[in-house]
């Protein structure tokens, strides 16, 4: 059972519960896996429910939402995973997010299929940029340098 702040629906329990809303002090449940013990995996920073905001806000990160049994995400995932050696940028992140196991916790990514790639500029976490170009590394490295061209002070 969650832990909702009550066991009952009776006048305290829901009195005590809109005042908790009232307060902004509930906690609202989103789907997630644990965050995992290693950060990257195939130099890809793992993304999950719990940790996607402080993993990308104040960062440049390319997100790739996925579906683990997409055949185009399996077909996309050995270039992608080539992505961050490729663009030699420290300034850039390159993540992935599992949108199957995890509640996707930013309002305007859009995810209607797969794979779907937002990118988040560093200073405006509020406004991801969403990708529909190609899937090649040329094509991902070619959209990240259009969004924050390579040497631009960025809000790191």
């Amino acid at each position: 059972m969650r832990d909702n702040g009550f066991d009952s629906l009776s006048a305290a329990n829901i009195a005590a519960f809109l005042a908790k809303d009232a307060a902004g002090t509930l906690q609202s449940f989103v789907k997630s896996q644990d965050v995992p013990a290693e950060r990257e995996e195939d130099n890809v920073v793992v993304l999950v429910g719990k940790n996607f905001e402080s993993e990308v806000k104040g960062k440049n990160v390319l997100v790739f939402f996925y579906a683990p049994w997409c055949g185009h995400c399996k077909n996309a995932k050995p270039e992608y995973e080539k992505l961050k050696a490729a663009l030699g940028r420290d300034d850039v992140v390159v993540a992935k997010f599992d949108a199957t196991e995890n509640d996707i916790p930013h309002a305007k990514c859009d995810v209607q299929g797969f794979p779907t790639f937002y990118f988040f500029k560093a200073g405006d976490y509020e406004n991801p940029v969403a990708y529909n170009g190609g899937r090649s590394i040329n094509d991902w490295v070619s959209f990240i340098n259009e969004q924050v061209p390579a040497g631009a002070k960025t809000d790191l």
